[in-house]
């Protein structure tokens, strides 16, 4: 599923080199297949996807550090434009 199409306000925050840099003992083979990437990617997701297809490697989400994401999710937050009023 292509979360930008379905979901165009959601915005994926950890989709980045950094995020495969910090983790590059956890990068496994992928599986071979080269699949067009998806639409609305950004310019960081899309440098992202076209690494890991060139590569053949993946990075699966339960292998990224609870610190990695707890520094990220801070940073988003604190860099963020809200798009909800405050009230």
């Amino acid at each position: 599923m292509d979360s930008g199409q379905n979901f165009p306000l959601v915005e994926s925050i950890m989709m980045a080199r950094n995020t495969m840099a910090d983790h590059e003992s956890y990068m496994v083979e992928g599986h071979g297949s080269t699949p067009a990437a998806p639409a609305n990617l950004t310019a960081t997701e899309a440098d992202a996807f076209a690494f890991c297809s060139q590569d053949n490697c993946r990075l699966e989400q339960e292998k990224i550090g609870q610190p990695f994401v707890d520094r990220t999710v801070a940073e988003w937050i604190a860099t963020s434009v809200r798009l909800a009023p405050t009230s």
